[in-house]
């Protein structure tokens, strides 16, 4: 599916507050999927069991690995260019870890934590949709989730014109329903469709559990985030690439913890 959009030009809807017109929406969408084969699914399928597993057997998933796995990172804005960082030849998981896994700073002479299990929640958290595309980066492999397809000159406008980042930016993928006030009985100030970017405006008042956000089709109201469903830019995928002996997972792309 091509991605539809236009650089908006800023209007005033309320305190001067520059939004887009509503047929000016930036709107997210995936690059055309691909169909795995039936080796590459049940591969994933193997994997998935591994991952989830009640008991890790982390010499099986390291053996689930190619020799040498290249690992692309960027930082949190998902407008950034990818960038090779190097390759893992051992310690697969654990190494994958170091990517995958926020780590918190630990005080000096402190027994490093075994992220192991962290990393498998991770990967699973990666290959739960069970879709697949491509990375240019690595031709001739299949890599899931598919990356999304989005105006990078719309993103960076609309983004500036709400004081944020992209990063910070967000999107349903239903549509939802923004009310006047941050209560399930307010009224309706109007929808913003799926996939369709959104901002976020503090609001000190709001009670705990509501977001006022404004949309780039120019709708700004109210949000329950107990309604979940919110997804961002910023992206991480696995890729698969076909051996003698089957399918290995062959690169790794993560972005800045």
């Amino acid at each position: 599916m091509m991605l539809k959009v236009a650089v908006a030009v800023g209007v005033s809807l309320v305190a001067a507050a520059p939004v887009f017109a509503a047929e000016q929406a930036v709107v997210v969408s995936h690059q055309k999927s691909v169909e795995p084969d039936a080796a590459l699914k049940a591969f994933v399928d193997a994997l998935r069991r591994e991952l989830s597993a009640p008991k890790l057997d982390y010499a099986r998933i390291d053996g689930m690995f190619a020799s040498k796995v290249r690992t692309f990172q960027r930082s949190l804005d998902p407008l950034e260019p990818w960038r090779k960082t190097g390759e893992i030849k051992s310690n697969y998981l654990a190494s994958a870890a170091g990517l995958l896994v926020e780590q918190a700073e630990l005080p000096e002479g402190t027994k490093v934590p075994d992220y192991r299990p962290d990393a498998a929640r991770q990967m699973m958290l990666i290959i739960s949709k069970g879709t697949f595309g491509w990375m240019t980066q690595v031709p001739n492999t299949v890599c899931t989730p598919p990356a999304y397809r989005v105006n990078a000159a719309a993103v960076k406008v609309f983004a500036a014109a709400h004081g944020s980042d992209a990063s910070n930016l967000r999107f349903f993928a239903s549509e939802i329903e923004l009310k006047k006030q941050p209560k399930a009985d307010a009224a309706s100030v109007g929808k913003v469709p799926a996939a369709t970017l959104l901002a976020f405006e503090y609001d000190s008042k709001a009670p705990d559990g509501w977001n006022l956000l404004i949309g780039s089709n120019g709708v700004k109201g109210y949000h329950r985030s107990e309604d979940g469903g919110q997804l961002y830019l910023s992206q991480m995928h696995l890729c698969f690439g076909k051996f003698k002996a089957g399918y290995r997972i062959t690169s790794i792309f993560s972005f800045g913890l």
